[in-house]
């Protein structure tokens, strides 16, 4: 069934025809039994979107065959020629009798993992007995890891694979599966960051070049997020993350790529078009927002720090045993304004508030906290102006989330955010966006 919201933007995207069939979850599974009449399907959930208007779109679904839960996902294309070299491309079959199909009037590609076009390597990884050379490869310190089984983590289809590997009941590792284009910086940030006493980075534990593998250990902790949307809250904690990122931000961290004003300022106007156009009657509106954002950055002078990239509770590890704070996932880390990362952070926490899972009071509360911490180590890297901007900033990336993730009334939520925004934007001293001494 497609919202109101759907409905308008199928409509619109007329190049892309099959955009229809991929965000209507009971028309798909009324083509795939159409296509595979033994099929045992109940139920199909769409579960991530990413969308180029006329071009192409990719949507993640689960599926419930035979009461199993398969994971799956369909790209709608406008090219024939693309279409066709699926088409011939053999796909690996699984149990439910699928692996990967082609609806060629709407101009669709359906592949059930591990079938993905760019992440090639995955079959590898699924079929037992490739997976027990390539773990053997891996981590050769661990005779018993042939016997390993991996449970899927995180998927998003054309660009990242992450499991969990375990051997019994044992949790050892985290394997990420990666494009040829991502890999490589992927690898170089894996290794950008240093331990220092209680903050601890998550290091890699081996690569492999030609399959695009990188292997980190499995650690038992939880997630600062569990612990900031809970009714009891550890304030000691969320300082000593501000205390810790500002220690990393302090690192030389070679190798990173640079991140610049202007590269900035044209990824937020590339990504207000793209709002725009899930949300046309919005469109001043949001352009307006993203200019005011990219003037402020491109009066801004450059700053080369290293830093994470997409920091955020979910990235941060708490050890109840040792004390130990572990940062994770640096794939996005580059050199740029340290303040990208408190925004970041408190962007998150404003869209926690939003879905009721946190009060206006215990947001505020666990910002100053983090920025109290950020400024005991490094004061002189921040201001309040610049941490609001990045807020700002990275709410707007945050944005189409609710489209992305499939949330039914995705359009409504949206203008949550824009008018979260714009409340940052209003707040800011003078009446426009200005680089202060």
């Amino acid at each position: 069934m497609l919202s109101p919201a759907d409905h308008r933007l199928v409509r619109r995207d007329v190049d892309l025809v099959g955009l229809g069939l991929l965000l209507d979850t009971d028309a798909l599974a009324a083509a795939l039994i159409s296509q595979f009449p033994d099929l045992d399907l109940s139920q199909v959930k769409k579960t991530y979107i990413r969308y180029k208007p006329a071009t192409n779109c990719i949507v993640s679904y689960e599926l419930t065959i035979a009461q199993t839960t398969v994971l799956a996902y369909a790209k709608a294309v406008t090219s024939q020629k693309k279409l066709e070299k699926y088409y011939q491309r053999p796909g690996v079959i699984q149990d439910c009798g699928i692996g990967r199909t082609v609806f060629r009037q709407e101009g669709i590609i359906f592949s059930v993992l591990p079938n993905d076009n760019a992440l090639k390597q995955l079959p590898k990884l699924f079929d037992p007995r490739s997976r027990q050379e390539i773990l053997q490869k891996l981590l050769p310190d661990h005779p018993d890891v042939s016997q390993g089984t991996l449970k899927t983590l995180r998927y998003k289809p054309e660009r990242r694979y992450v499991a969990q590997l375990c051997v019994g009941e044992q949790k050892l590792a985290v394997v990420k599966a990666y494009t040829n284009k991502n890999y490589q910086q992927a690898q170089i940030n894996a290794n950008a960051f240093n331990s220092i006493a209680q903050l601890q980075i998550l290091p890699k534990l081996a690569h492999c070049q030609g399959d695009r593998f990188l292997v980190f250990p499995w650690i038992n902790a939880s997630p600062l997020s569990d612990l900031i949307t809970t009714s009891q809250a550890n304030w000691e904690k969320i300082t000593q993350t501000g205390i810790f990122l500002a220690q990393l931000h302090k690192q030389s961290a070679k190798h990173l790529n640079f991140l610049s004003r202007s590269d900035e300022a044209k990824n937020l106007l590339l990504l207000s078009s793209d709002l725009s156009w899930l949300c046309p009657q919005w469109k001043h509106r949001i352009q307006t927002i993203a200019v005011q954002l990219s003037i402020a950055l491109l009066n801004a002078p450059p700053i080369n720090l290293p830093i994470h990239g997409d920091f955020n509770a979910e990235q941060v590890l708490l050890n109840p045993t040792t004390n130990d704070i572990t940062f994770i996932d640096f794939d996005c880390a580059v050199r740029s304004d340290p303040a990208t990362d408190l925004g970041s952070f408190i962007a998150k926490l404003i869209q926690a508030e939003l879905r009721g899972l946190l009060s206006t009071e215990q947001r505020e509360k666990l910002s100053a906290s983090l920025i109290a911490g950020y400024r005991t180590a490094a004061p002189e890297l921040i201001s309040d102006y610049w941490i609001q901007v990045y807020t700002a900033i990275a709410l707007l990336r945050l944005a189409s989330e609710p489209f992305r993730y499939c949330e039914f009334d995705w359009l409504e939520k949206i203008d949550t955010i824009l008018c979260c925004i714009e409340k940052l934007i209003h707040q800011l001293p003078g009446d426009q966006f200005y680089c202060p001494a």
